[in-house]
């Protein structure tokens, strides 16, 4: 599996940037903070087995998000850091045992989107009644549940992420989801959010980790 599976957390551009290469205009009418999602992981067929896709997945994700700059933690995981900057609209990875940092490009074309539906009031997740987006893509189905009101985006800031559809998703709901479902042929995994913390993040959150080697993932 390529690590842009994990990436549809990223629910990961175009901003104003400083010198930093963070943005200076902040909001606070939109989320920065902290979220934890229990990951749970589903075998459909015998081509993966459960302990593989554990390995992979792993079970705990921490996800970071600042003016679409994001980062999410997998302790446990194969890909156990990932950072999306929107200054140079790329996903950096480094995986368990490696020091590499693998970068990949955001701004390539992404899936084919066959169709999609969104019902609201669909679901309680921590709490929060939030409504269901369904886009069915040529790869894979994505279902999220979320609240505009509760973890809001803006999404004009997204649009230059077009790998994993993200600028197509964040059109549509405006918002972090607190819960989402990724089906493909083989597996499912479906990530929970188990706790939101609204905080302000430092710029260097989202720094590449000086001094390691650096790869195009291919």
């Amino acid at each position: 599996m390529k690590t842009t599976t994990t990436t549809y957390l990223f629910i990961f551009c175009c901003n104003l940037l400083s010198s930093s290469g963070m943005a200076q205009t902040r909001s606070p009418l939109y989320f920065e903070g902290k979220i934890t999602f229990n990951i749970e992981v589903t075998p459909t067929t015998d081509r993966y087995q459960y302990d593989i896709l554990r390995r992979v997945a792993g079970t705990i994700s921490e996800f970071y998000y600042k003016e679409a700059n994001e980062r999410i933690k997998n302790p446990d995981a194969v890909s156990i850091d990932m950072i999306y900057r929107v200054p140079e609209n790329k996903v950096y990875t480094q995986r368990v045992g490696n020091d590499t940092v693998y970068w990949e490009f955001c701004g390539v074309a992404g899936s084919k989107v066959l169709n999609y539906t969104l019902t609201p009031r669909k679901e309680v997740v921590l709490g929060i009644l939030c409504d269901e987006l369904t886009i069915e893509f040529d790869n894979r189905t994505v279902t999220s549940y979320f609240n505009s009101d509760t973890l809001k985006i803006n999404p004009d800031l997204h649009k230059a992420r077009t790998l994993g559809n993200d600028d197509f998703t964040s059109e549509k709901k405006k918002a972090l989801s607190l819960k989402f479902i990724i089906r493909r042929s083989d597996y499912i995994i479906t990530y929970t959010a188990t706790s939101i913390s609204h905080e302000k993040l430092a710029d260097d959150t989202f720094f590449i980790p000086a001094g390691k080697p650096m790869v195009e993932w291919r």
